[in-house]
C-alpha cells in the first residue's frame, strides 16, 4: 500500500485553512503561491530543471524576488523520500514535516533575479540510485523488499519523486513556504507543461500564448473584457487539449502498471467576486464567475494543472463597469 501510496495519480488540492467557515479558495486576500513551474516536471537523472514560482501578495499583484523587501529562498531535497502528500501538492504547510523538513539531505538552492531557481543535473544524478543499490534504495523508501527486476521496471516507467521547496519572506519576516514535486525517470519520452492558457471571458478571448510577459493573459483582439458588476458570467478555458494531454504511467489499485491519459483541472481566482465551482475538471470545464459589484479593474487568474506535474498560468485583466 505504501509503495500504492508512493505513485498515485496526482490529484489537484489548494490550501487552505478553516476558521469559523471554509476560505474562499479562489479569491485572493492572502499571500498565494498559485504556481511553481519545472521547466521539466518528469526529468531524467542528469538533466538540470528550472523552477520558477508565480506568487501573489493579498492584493493581488505579483511578488517579484528583491522587490519591496520579497525574497525567495529555495531548498531541495536531495534524496527522493515517501511524500507525505500527492504530487505536485503546492501549499504552506503547517507541519514542518512536510515538503522539505524531514528530508535527511537537504540543498540550498540559488536563487535567480527573476525568483527562479535551477536544480543541477548533479544533484538529479545523485538522488538517482544506483543500479547495484536500487533495490535497498527502493526498500528503503516503500518500506519493503521489492524484486530487482520490478524497481527496475518502476523507475524506467513511473519513476520517483524529488522535492523543491520554496520559502517566501518579507523585510526578513517568514510569510509562507510552498513546494513543488518533479519526478526523476529513467526514459526518454519525458512529460512536459500543458501550453499558457486560453481562455473565454464573457464574450472575449485572452491567451498567454505568444506573450512575452511571463504569466500574462492578454486579449486576442487587443481590447480587454468588460464586464456589468454583479453578473454571472461563463470562463470558459480552450477545449482544444487534445494536442498537449499526454499519457503515463501509474501503478492502479491492485498494483498493476497502467498507462493513463492527463485529465487537466482548471482553478480560476480574482480578488473578488464569486465563482462557482473554483476549480473545474475536463471535460467540464467551464466556470461561472459573478463578477464584483463594485467597478474596476480586477485581475483574474487561470491556472492549469495537468495531473501529472505539469501546469501553466496566466493572469488576464478584467474591466467591471
Amino acid at each position: 500500500m505504501r509503495v500504492l501510496g508512493t505513485f498515485a495519480l496526482a490529484t489537484l488540492v489548494l490550501g487552505g485553512c478553516i476558521e469559523g467557515e471554509l476560505d474562499r479558495r479562489s479569491i485572493i486576500d492572502r499571500w498565494r503561491v498559485l504556481a511553481i513551474q519545472a521547466d521539466h516536471p518528469e526529468a531524467r537523472p542528469g538533466m538540470d530543471v528550472t523552477f520558477r514560482p508565480l506568487v501573489v501578495t493579498p492584493d493581488g499583484a505579483q511578488a517579484l524576488h528583491g522587490q519591496d523587501g520579497v525574497r525567495f529562498e529555495w531548498v531541495a531535497c536531495v534524496r527522493p523520500e515517501e511524500p507525505p502528500g500527492l504530487s505536485g501538492l503546492q501549499y504552506d504547510p503547517e507541519d514542518p514535516s512536510e515538503a522539505c523538513g524531514a528530508a535527511r539531505i537537504r540543498l540550498d538552492l540559488t536563487t535567480a533575479g527573476d525568483g527562479s531557481a535551477t536544480l543541477p543535473g548533479s544533484v538529479t544524478a545523485l538522488a538517482w540510485p544506483a543500479p547495484g543499490e536500487a533495490s535497498a534504495e527502493a526498500s528503503e523508501i516503500f518500506g519493503d523488499a521489492i524484486d530487482p527486476a520490478v524497481v527496475a521496471r518502476l523507475l524506467e516507467t513511473v519513476g520517483l519523486l524529488l522535492t523543491v521547496e520554496l520559502t517566501v519572506e518579507e523585510d526578513g519576516e517568514h510569510i509562507m513556504t510552498a513546494y513543488k514535486r518533479i519526478t526523476l525517470v529513467d526514459r526518454e519520452d519525458l512529460g512536459t507543461n500543458p501550453p499558457p492558457p486560453r481562455v473565454r471571458v464573457g464574450d472575449t478571448w485572452v491567451t498567454g500564448r505568444d506573450v512575452a510577459e511571463p504569466w500574462t493573459c492578454e486579449p486576442e483582439d487587443g481590447t480587454a473584457p468588460v464586464l456589468p458588476p454583479d453578473e454571472e458570467v461563463v470562463l470558459a478555458p480552450d477545449p482544444d487539449d487534445d494536442g498537449w494531454r499526454e499519457e503515463y504511467w501509474v501503478l492502479d489499485i491492485t498494483g498493476t502498471l497502467t498507462q493513463v491519459r492527463e485529465r487537466p483541472y482548471y482553478a480560476f481566482l480574482s480578488t473578488d467576486g464569486t465563482f462557482d465551482q473554483e476549480i473545474t475538471r475536463a471535460p467540464i470545464r467551464e466556470e461561472l464567475w459573478v463578477t464584483p459589484e463594485e467597478p474596476g479593474d480586477y485581475p483574474l487568474w487561470l491556472v492549469v494543472r495537468d495531473g501529472h506535474g505539469g501546469m501553466s498560468a496566466c493572469r488576464a485583466t478584467v474591466g467591471v463597469e
